[in-house]
């Protein structure tokens, strides 16, 4: 993570990792312990599914965003681009 100039935006990026950093493995742990043994398979498989299309619509969202130039949700929190 890079550290910003401004150290609100530094501490806030932290929250925001810290918060949603392990709900993967904490998905995982719940899925584990309320499956029973022979739907555990395909509950986990949705999981994963679920975590490709979030790469897939991350990406496609992040590219139409793109379009609309550099500004829409980097400026906020990038420091080298220029504030208003």
């Amino acid at each position: 993570m890079r550290i910003s100039a401004k150290p609100h935006r530094t501490v806030l990026g932290r929250v925001i990792a810290g918060l949603t950093g392990a709900s993967m493995s904490t998905a995982s742990a719940y899925i584990a312990d309320i499956s029973m043994d022979e739907d555990r398979t395909k509950k986990f498989g949705m999981i994963r599914a679920a975590l490709g299309l979030g790469f897939i619509m991350g990406s496609v969202i992040g590219g139409l965003l793109g379009l609309f130039g550099t500004g829409i949700l980097s400026h906020p929190c990038h420091p080298s681009l220029p504030h208003p």
